[in-house]
């Protein structure tokens, strides 16, 4: 075929949505076993706390992101729903949100697919539902 096609592909690997109180700097006791296989033993908080404050911080961080980009979809969503929305238009209430600024028209132009890694163990049931919100809030 004489025909060629350029495309793009972003890919964006969101953190969790963790409250800060939950997150810690871990240590780990590495096991090995005669199989060659290596285990890692949760051994609990590392003894330097500013690594966990370093963490900690840059997880509010994460989670103010999110939020704005929960916003910017769901702001993007309404417009186009509306046809009031075309490649080139602001979004009104979003122009400074990073990806109003720089991914919007490939947005308007791309499918764009949500992948969100959650956990059935009852005890992460918080996360769980927190990331499954953030996903139907960006329907």
């Amino acid at each position: 075929p004489s025909t060629r096609q350029r495309g793009r592909v972003y890919v964006c690997d969101l953190a969790g949505t963790e409250p800060a109180g939950d997150i810690v700097y871990a240590s780990y006791k590495k096991v090995s076993y005669p199989d060659g296989t290596i285990d890692h033993i949760y051994q609990g908080p590392h003894s330097d706390q500013s690594k966990t404050k370093n963490l900690q911080n840059q997880g509010k961080k994460i989670n103010l992101s999110l939020s704005e980009m929960a916003q910017f979809f769901m702001k993007m969503a309404k417009a186009i729903l509306s046809k009031k929305l075309k490649p080139g238009s602001t979004i009104p209430g979003c122009n400074s949100y990073f990806l109003c600024k720089y991914l919007k028209d490939t947005m308007l132009q791309a499918r764009t697919y949500l992948f969100c890694a959650i956990r059935p163990e009852l005890k992460y049931a918080n996360y769980t539902f927190s990331t499954l919100g953030f996903a139907k809030k960006c329907i």
